[in-house]
């Protein structure tokens, strides 16, 4: 988005005024009202995994909304630091520089098989290229892999887990999706918040209750 169309777009102007990196904050708080994400966090000591982490908008929702002693683990391609963002805690948060379609490559690091994560979220998307069955196509390969870091080898989603996926439909992605997710799961929902710009094809899938 352009400069100028940010000054006039009002759900920037917002996140903004709230102190978030980014408008992506607002579909995370967005998404949470209509899930009770957070609240159904574990009382004590929950953790968060944030595919797709950068600039950190996500982890500055999940440390506002989230209960105190919510960690995060951040990954993404690029460096991210949350250092002065408003609402983290930097004690609570781990951001790392990696692939996550290697995440089983470090999970051992990350102490999966003792402590699963509670709630895994991912906003990975590729650049686009403008053309849509191509970019749906990308956005389907990266929703699979945050499904994948999910119930794959290392199975980092603690039963009863929840897992939030953006993905572009188009293309039968959305259906895809679905179909892998939605054995695992005791109810998988779709979701688009209003904070999501009205020309975008950007979709979120809610599977909630990871089935043992």
């Amino acid at each position: 988005m352009s400069a100028a169309k940010r000054v006039l777009d009002p759900v920037a102007r917002e996140a903004k005024r709230l102190g978030f990196v980014a408008r992506s904050a607002l579909k995370l708080l967005e998404l949470d009202e209509k899930f009770s994400l957070f609240r159904s966090l574990r009382p004590t000591g929950p953790r968060v995994l944030d595919l797709g982490c950068a600039p950190g908008a996500w982890i500055q929702a999940v440390h506002k909304r989230a209960p105190r002693s919510t960690h995060v683990v951040g990954v993404d391609l690029t460096e991210v630091d949350v250092s002065g963002l408003p609402y983290v805690d930097q004690s609570r948060v781990v951001t790392l520089v990696e692939d996550a379609r290697n995440f089983h490559e470090f999970a051992g690091d990350l102490n999966v098989q003792t402590r699963p994560f509670d709630l895994i979220l991912s906003d990975m998307m590729a650049s686009t290229s403008g053309i849509a069955s191509l970019d749906a196509t990308r956005s389907l390969e990266l929703a699979e892999c945050a499904v994948d870091v999910a119930l794959g080898g290392s199975v980092a989603l603690r039963p009863n887990g929840n897992l939030v996926v953006k993905i572009l439909e188009g293309g039968g992605s959305v259906e895809e999706l679905a179909k892998v997710t939605k054995p695992h799961f005791e109810k998988v929902s779709w979701f688009k918040p209003k904070a999501t710009r009205t020309e975008s094809k950007e979709i979120y899938l809610v599977a909630r209750g990871r089935k043992p």
